[in-house]
């Protein structure tokens, strides 16, 4: 009889094993699609793109980075949360526990900005957006300003990289309105000294720099915004050397290729 027992007992902690495998595996599953769905959302505009999770049990483990402790805690608050598997738990989130092991690294993510430069006819127009609008806003306020010579002219000039996974500009509105008045700022001046340096962070100014202005010092202005001493002066290369003046071919950058984030960083 004890014997009887023993098997008898042994098979149900075995199906009651089986039974737990499969229903900690299945629930396993179903977090780690509803925590990887919730982190993508779009409503968080690319912030946790670079942030992996792994599931054991109900226990969730965050990793990769983010550009900020706030982004961070963020992650780990949504998580703790927001998660819901609509098969297993819909009124609750399943998640038990989370480990947060996500790194800050802040120069992950561009931020916006702009360097103006004006010499003689000719313009050009560095720098990070996110919005496409914005682009063609400037680009056109610009235009106004300093018309171009031809297409060919305006593809020269336009040399802002479109990012969607930067940040978004934290002031747009002003920072549009307040574009200085280049054709003021080179009025009554001729050959080299008709030139002119507009910089900013896309946050409401704009700071305006004499053409004698060094890189470091624009790039120092740049520095929240992660922008080297090496893509300053990528920026303002013609005007340093008034090569691209009206009709000259032969030393025109390259557009550029908005689907590669990298050429921002030439």
């Amino acid at each position: 009889m004890n014997k009887y027992i023993f098997w008898n007992l042994l098979l149900v902690l075995m199906l009651w094993g089986i039974g737990i495998f499969l229903f900690l595996g299945s629930t396993q599953d179903a977090i780690s699609k509803a925590v990887g769905t919730s982190l993508s959302d779009p409503q968080h505009d690319g912030t946790f793109d670079k942030v992996r999770h792994a599931v054991s049990g109900q226990v969730v483990t965050l990793s990769g980075q983010v550009t900020s402790d706030e982004d961070k805690s963020a992650a780990e608050t949504l998580v703790r949360n927001e998660v819901r598997t609509p098969d297993l738990q819909p009124q609750r989130n399943p998640v038990t526990d989370v480990r947060n092991d996500i790194e800050v690294n802040a120069p992950l993510r561009q931020r916006p900005w702009l360097i103006v430069s004006v010499f003689g006819h000719e313009k050009r127009i560095e720098g990070v957006l996110k919005e496409p609008d914005q682009r063609t806003a400037l680009m056109t306020a610009l235009n106004q300003q300093i018309p171009a010579a031809d297409e060919k002219a305006k593809s020269r000039a336009n040399q802002i990289l479109l990012d969607e996974k930067s940040w978004p500009a934290s002031d747009w509105e002003t920072t549009f309105s307040t574009l200085p008045d280049f054709k003021k700022l080179l009025d009554g001046k001729a050959d080299l000294a008709a030139r002119a340096i507009a910089v900013s962070r896309v946050d409401g100014d704009w700071k305006v720099y004499a053409p004698e202005a060094t890189d470091a010092e624009i790039a120092t202005y740049l520095a929240d915004a992660n922008v080297s001493e090496k893509q300053v002066s990528l920026a303002l290369h013609n005007l340093r050397t008034m090569r691209s003046v009206r009709g000259a071919g032969s030393d025109e950058p390259i557009a550029p290729d908005n689907t590669d984030p990298g050429k921002s960083l030439n």
